[in-house]
């Protein structure tokens, strides 16, 4: 093969590696963007969980102080009718965990799926 021809194998052979880096790049870019919103999306959750928890308290505060103060039956019958709407509707902070859990799991897969795709060309550039 002559100079010119290897030059410009070697031309092409940066120009792929190029575009494959970039690829990567970008590549790596977006699933740290999803990772972030993901992450944002997960501190609200809690905040939420928490407002759900401290609502539920304060429900269960009045709940106690109703029952106490000996108010009609069916008064009580409403705020427990409605604190159990709430504790069905609530986000626990065991399913939380579990959704966390879950998010880096998958994160945790693309990621390596990425760090063998660069594997994969790394290899087959140290081969050319």
């Amino acid at each position: 093969m002559s100079d010119v021809g290897k030059d410009g194998y070697t031309a092409a052979l940066e120009l792929a590696l190029s575009e494959m880096r970039r690829s990567m790049d970008v590549g790596l870019a977006q699933i740290q963007g999803d990772l972030r919103l993901l992450l944002q999306r997960a501190d609200q959750t809690d905040r939420r969980a928490e407002q759900h928890a401290t609502r539920l308290d304060a429900l269960e505060g009045r709940v106690r102080d109703i029952e106490q103060s000996a108010v009609a039956e069916t008064v009580v019958d409403a705020v427990e009718s409605r604190v159990l709407k709430l504790e069905q509707t609530s986000v626990t902070k065991t399913d939380l965990d579990d959704r966390t859990k879950r998010i880096i799991a998958i994160l945790s897969v693309i990621i390596a799926a990425a760090g063998v795709a660069v594997a994969v060309v790394a290899v087959l550039v140290s081969h050319h």
